[in-house]
């Protein structure tokens, strides 16, 4: 495919340049925390942690919990096909939502997040001349290609506590959409073209999870089932509107572990690492297995341990490597990202405010012939125990004064 100048229109929420690849942006089921500590967590017990990828987490909460994140950026693609072409891209992702309620041993969670997407377009003017006529004519075309793949994924979750040792399994819900327009304008009446491709799919799935730990120790572990997504396609072009019948997407299973360990009272490490089963995908043709790994350091002050502001602050930094499932230009492409952040608690001691950032590099030129370079700002707020106080029934009342007596 040839490579197309990205330096259309604004697009609020683009992504990555491999969208048309394949899905090159994936949400693991960390918080904003674990995101910001090198996209680990799902076997970090020692903090209130609100990342459900492994629903056994779920049953570290031991009060009812909110928990919801943002991230917000800027994407630069850079292209090479002869020519080096370069452009900056908004970003903006609404990463997850969930909820905890702990029932003495029992907890309960729903989480819903954007599982996996793909969102860019991509712009190219050329000349034409058409020289069968005289005098000849010369054309100035614009072609205008876009790509909106989505999946988002619900969970309803269960956990049971046991002395070092969580369970927990989810019912997992995905639905998502793919949306390719494709455009040619050359101000030449009926032979523009204007043309929609729409999918959408959905179908269930199921999660089981585990944490044990001992000490200053805990591992996790966790298996999401693949599932294959049904739906329908329309095309829509200038002329007509037609269904394409079924279509079908696979989602593919995924394996991952985890180990946390307590340097000290205030000093944990984490290393996460994850492996999604693209290449054994019945839909879809990838190269490769995709994985990611993680790892993480982070310094969580204990209460009262510290007088000054930036002491009792929760701070924290990391790396993750990733192979993604698709080739571009022949070659392998992989991501990498460096992360870094800090917790600020709120008035509440089980409310907090999640803030970090992440610089993200995926793919190459000279292998790739394509690159992102993103710098995205991460925003997480945990907490509203919203059932933890009791309704205030107190209303301002008259009370009579006091009637003196004599003997």
């Amino acid at each position: 495919m040839a490579i197309l100048l990205l330096s259309a229109s604004m697009l609020t929420a683009g992504n990555s340049v491999f969208s048309f690849e394949g899905l090159p942006c994936q949400f693991y089921g960390n918080d904003i925390y674990g995101i910001s500590m090198g996209n680990t967590g799902i076997s970090d017990v020692f903090r209130k942690n609100t990342g459900f990828g492994n629903p056994a987490i779920l049953a570290t909460t031991n009060r009812t919990l909110f928990s919801t994140g943002l991230m917000f950026g800027w994407t630069g693609y850079q292209s090479r096909d002869g020519v080096k072409r370069s452009y900056r891209d908004n970003s903006l992702d609404f990463p997850y939502f969930s909820i905890a309620v702990p029932v003495n041993q029992h907890h309960f969670g729903f989480q819903f997040n954007s599982f996996a997407s793909g969102v860019v377009q991509c712009q190219n003017t050329f000349s034409w001349t058409d020289e069968s006529v005289a005098p000849a004519d010369t054309l100035e075309i614009t072609e205008l290609q876009k790509v909106d793949q989505y999946i988002y994924r619900a969970d309803l979750m269960y956990a049971i506590h046991f002395p070092h040792l969580n369970l927990g399994a989810g019912l997992n819900y995905y639905i998502g959409h793919d949306i390719r327009r494709f455009s040619q304008n050359a101000d030449y009446g009926i032979f523009n073209t204007n043309e929609k491709l729409e999918s959408g799919f959905k179908n269930p799935s199921a999660t089981a999870g585990a944490t044990l730990d001992y000490k200053n120790a805990a591992l996790g572990v966790y298996y999401s089932l693949g599932c294959t997504l049904e739906g329908n396609a329309t095309r829509t072009s200038i002329h007509e509107t037609e269904d394409m019948g079924e279509v079908k997407f696979s989602v593919p299973g995924q394996l991952s572990a985890g180990l946390t360990y307590k340097l000290a009272d205030e000093h944990r490490v984490a290393a996460d690492y994850l492996v999604s089963f693209w290449k054994n995908a019945e839909y879809g043709d990838y190269e490769n297995n995709g994985w990611k790994a993680g790892l993480g350091y982070a310094n969580e002050p204990r209460e009262g341990s510290h007088k000054t502001f930036f002491g009792r602050l929760a701070k924290r930094a990391g790396l993750s490597y990733r192979l993604l499932p698709f080739e571009a230009n022949g070659k392998a492409v992989t991501e990498t990202a460096v992360s870094t952040g800090f917790s600020i608690p709120l008035k509440n001691s089980e409310n907090r405010l999640d803030l970090g950032i992440q610089y993200l590099w995926r793919g190459n030129l000279d292998d790739n012939s394509l690159q992102d370079r993103s710098v995205m700002f991460l925003v997480g707020i945990t907490g509203y125990d919203i059932f933890s106080k009791a309704f205030n029934r107190s209303a301002p009342r008259e009370i009579p004064e006091a009637e003196e007596t004599g003997e």
